[in-house]
């Protein structure tokens, strides 16, 4: 703890509080006053629906008809999604409006903000650096970037910062004063990860790394700028030849990098159902842990990765989706592995299932990314907005599930 803290602790305690009053201002004005002009959102709009496999033809029928239904029900602009099963895409489709104005459809092109996923895809490149030996989970960072900003940083370890048991600060309990303005008002440009650290470079360890849980984009954004440090490379680089190029993905990349994105979809804010533009926020400030953005197709193939032995070895899977225990000997709140939270012989809709997953909510966006390593299955839904809750979002997905999952059980032989 520093020493101008421990000399004057109701000072402290007051900047604290001034801090977390800024926070609540500050998403009130994102939220209310800033976002405009405002626009309809029509109840009728374009879909599109793709079918790479007529085996799949009904349960695709199924579900693009529930995502036109969930996008009127919840007001989205728009909605997509895609299904990829065994190494390939076997389905996508959407619903609504990439923008309204100029008023243009979704498609499959259309790329959107995918929030805290991006972790998801951070640890896949990191993954396959722990299968060339490039980086092992429990070596201390210093030995990967022996210049870190900060002292407590040095013994670090992949494994507590991708489980969240690092002790590292969040957004809203960063004590580093002039990186929480500048988290709050995301109005400084970084050209690289590294240089985005200063933003809570500054601020102390929570706890002793490995005794508690405390989900942190900061965990995401230490690792994408201490891995891409040991490679050579930029956090982009470190993506495009570990997990873009591989894939053959072109759609996915690093939010306001400088490249130009026609199909990057407007991100809005929904009050009364009309929509407004979401306020402009640099999101180079957390590119590895929610700065990220890329379609529904290619964020499903990436998922679907993580099954393939070739791309990821099982035993670096099984290690990364596995829930982290604490020093009590318990696992964490969340049920959180190692740059994705994973839940085990799970009931949902009579079935038990297991399944890796990761969601994220950006600046007027939301998505989400869920692994069925039994199924040979992953599935990708993107929003332009936020939804009333997370789940209010994220439920249609069960449906679009069911729908696959029915078919394959009905005709297994069927499965590709």
């Amino acid at each position: 703890m520093p020493a101008w803290i421990r000399k004057h602790p109701i000072a402290t305690f007051f900047l604290l509080l001034l801090a977390a009053l800024a926070v609540s201002a500050w998403s009130a004005y994102e939220s209310w006053f800033a976002a405009g002009p405002w626009h309809p959102v029509p109840v009728d709009a374009p879909t599109y629906s793709q079918v790479f496999d007529p085996a799949f033809e009904e349960a695709a029928l199924e579900a693009i008809e529930a995502l036109n239904s969930h996008r009127e029900e919840q007001g989205f602009p728009a909605i997509t999604s895609a299904v990829a099963h065994n190494g390939r895409l076997i389905w996508q489709g959407g619903a609504g409006w990439q923008s309204l104005d100029p008023l243009q459809p979704a498609s499959a092109q259309t790329q959107l903000r995918i929030g805290s996923t991006s972790k998801a895809v951070t640890a896949t490149a990191v993954a396959r650096l722990i299968d060339n030996a490039a980086v092992t989970l429990d070596t201390a960072i210093e030995t990967y970037m022996p210049d870190l900003p900060n002292p407590a940083w040095r013994q670090l370890t992949l494994r507590q910062l991708f489980s969240h048991t690092a002790g590292l600060t969040g957004y809203r309990e960063n004590t580093d004063y002039e990186g929480l303005f500048l988290t709050l008002c995301g109005c400084r440009h970084y050209e690289s990860v590294r240089d985005s650290l200063e933003i809570f470079d500054g601020s102390d360890l929570l706890f002793p790394p490995g005794t508690d849980f405390h989900y942190s984009s900061f965990d995401t954004n230490l690792i994408g700028a201490v891995v891409a440090h040991q490679q050579g490379v930029s956090y982009q680089d470190l993506l495009e030849k570990n997990v873009f190029d591989p894939l053959g993905l072109t759609a996915s990349g690093l939010d306001q990098d400088g490249t130009e994105r026609p199909n990057l979809a407007s991100f809005y804010e929904i009050r009364d159902g009309a929509a407004g533009r979401w306020p402009d926020f640099d999101l180079s400030q957390r590119w590895p842990g929610g700065g990220l953005v890329s379609t529904s197709a290619e964020l499903a193939l990436i998922g679907n990765a993580w099954l393939n032995d070739a791309f990821i070895s099982r035993d670096t899977r099984d290690a990364m989706w596995t829930p982290q225990v604490l020093a009590n000997g318990e696992v964490n709140e969340q049920s959180y592995a190692l740059g994705w939270r994973f839940n085990p012989n799970r009931e949902t809709n009579g079935r038990t299932l297991s399944y890796a997953h990761h969601g994220g909510v950006s600046k007027g966006a939301m998505s989400w990314l869920v692994v069925y390593p039994e199924h040979g299955m992953s599935i990708a839904v993107n929003i332009n907005t936020h939804g009333k809750t997370f789940s209010d979002f994220a439920r249609v997905e069960t449906e679009i599930r069911e729908a696959f999952l029915r078919l394959l059980e009905r005709n297994p032989a069927e499965a590709p």
